[in-house]
């Protein structure tokens, strides 16, 4: 992975908050979405994806059940969103690290390189010194499990 890859995928976020540094509100509600995001993920990553519930994600983005769900409608959808949102850059990663190992290999990649475009973006995530990239990996694992365990217990 090139230190461009590295940097993307473990880019820090400024903190959000809910009214511009003018004391304005954000019409479009982008931030306040963000703000549900980023307390959902840290939410779901502390208490898992099943005992948390839409109240206490609402308390920790600080805003009301109303706005969880105008934007997300349920708890279902808005993991798919938490989900969504952080896949969409690991997999940015991935096909860029691919593409990369295909040119070194003269249009087919190593085993070390598809290896590396398949797992690499999920260890920098891990080792990122952005909190929400932690608590993305925890939620992943957690949806992960919950997965395994339905195939396995049916």
């Amino acid at each position: 992975m090139n230190e461009m890859q590295a940097i993307k995928v473990g880019k820090s976020r400024p903190p959000v908050t809910a009214k511009g540094a003018d004391g304005s509100r954000n019409r479009s509600g982008r931030i306040t979405r963000m703000k549900i995001l980023d307390a959902a993920e840290q939410v779901f990553a502390e208490k898992g994806i099943s005992p948390t519930s839409l109240r206490e994600i609402m308390i920790a983005a600080d805003v009301n059940i109303a706005a969880v769900n105008y934007y997300f409608g349920s708890k279902t959808h808005l993991l798919r969103e938490v989900v969504r949102r952080r896949s969409n850059e690991i997999n940015g990663a991935r096909e860029s690290m691919l593409a990369e190992a295909c040119a070194r290999g003269g249009g087919i990649p190593t085993i070390d390189g598809w290896i590396d475009a398949l797992v690499g973006p999920f260890v920098v995530a891990e080792g990122s010194s952005d909190p929400g990239w932690r608590n993305f990996m925890r939620v992943l694992n957690g949806v992960t499990t919950a997965q395994r365990t339905d195939k396995v217990c049916r």
